[in-house]
């Protein structure tokens, strides 16, 4: 795998693995004039991503001063991560949308979060052996974003400007609060993060307790507003750039369309969203991935139910959805 892509306008995709099936998450540097490099979603924190950014690095000829502003799109340990460590060694600011470093203080107080996660999977059916593995799973990820980053704020009302660009800063909701992507519309190019994948369809998951009551929903609608922008080409946050984007957001909303008519045609009879979490995505799905894959399944059902198509009901303390007769 070639780690390392110079594409046009000055822009770097650094391929940093993670220890998860996606193998790679995109990270950007991007030349900002003489003054240095700004560097986009550095990666998770661990002994691999610090060697890989050292290899890269020399491979590029600069060093860690060279990066002197940092852009963590959204709040996942793979895009965040090691943003405080990289601050650290370089002194760069680190910059996020507000609801993304609000997102973080899933990770400053995990054990609040923990406790949270626990009873929704309880409550959804999940076995209770099973959400204790859940539970360990999202503990793992402690160490992966510590140390935490002094965050400022952006201002998305304003553009930021990167070398002689102007980047417009659009929040993007449905797979993370505060989810950023970054818009040049002279060059038609987008950084769009985790909201428009190639290949693959993002996480859309419901946060118990998050800001957002229909994350798919909101998500749909921010596909439908990318969709309608004048894009060459894109940069995800994972596999290839997108040089298709507006029918690949048509994709994606298509997608999950499907997904809804399977999931209402399977409610017949009532079923907790573990019970469709194994029926949708079988049960070979490590322990990492059932914990987005059962997120997903019940932002699915948030939005059937708000939609007036599934009713839930509760038995000994657990949901049962059911479609509407």
């Amino acid at each position: 795998m070639e780690r390392l892509i110079q594409h046009d306008h000055g822009i770097y995709q650094v391929k940093t693995p993670v220890p998860f099936p996606l193998r790679y998450v995109n990270s950007y540097l991007l030349e900002d004039g003489s003054d240095g490099y700004v560097l986009i979603d550095p990666g998770l924190h661990n002994k691999e991503t610090k060697e890989h950014w050292n290899q890269i690095l020399a491979a590029m000829s600069i060093s860690l001063h060279s990066i002197h502003k940092i852009i963590v799109t959204h709040h996942h340990p793979d895009h965040y991560g090691i943003s405080g460590w990289f601050q650290q060694q370089t002194s760069a600011p680190v910059y996020m949308l507000e609801k993304a470093y609000e997102s973080t203080m899933s990770f400053r107080k995990i054990d609040r979060a923990r406790e949270r996660l626990s009873s929704f999977y309880l409550e959804e059916g999940t076995p209770v052996d099973f959400t204790k593995e859940l539970d360990k799973n999202f503990f793992s990820f402690d160490q992966l974003v510590s140390p935490h980053p002094e965050v400022t704020i952006l201002n998305k009302q304003e553009t930021l400007r990167i070398g002689e660009r102007h980047y417009r800063l659009l929040e993007t909701a449905g797979h993370a609060s505060g989810h950023l992507c970054l818009y040049e519309p002279n060059e038609k190019i987008i950084f769009c993060a985790d909201h428009v994948l190639q290949r693959i369809t993002p996480n859309i998951s419901y946060v118990p307790n998050g800001d957002d009551r229909n994350p798919l929903q909101s998500f749909i609608q921010d596909l439908q507003r990318l969709a309608k922008l004048d894009v060459v080409k894109a940069f995800p946050g994972h596999r290839e750039p997108i040089t298709n984007f507006s029918q690949r957001c048509e994709d994606i909303i298509q997608h999950h369309e499907e997904r809804l008519h399977e999931m209402l045609e399977s409610l017949n009879e009532p079923a907790t969203t573990y019970d469709l979490c194994l029926q949708t995505f079988g049960t070979r799905l490590t322990t990492h991935q059932f914990r987005f894959a059962i997120g997903e399944v019940a932002a699915h059902l948030v939005y059937l139910v708000l939609r007036g198509d599934v009713k839930v009901e509760r038995k000994n303390q657990v949901r049962y959805y059911s479609k509407i007769q």
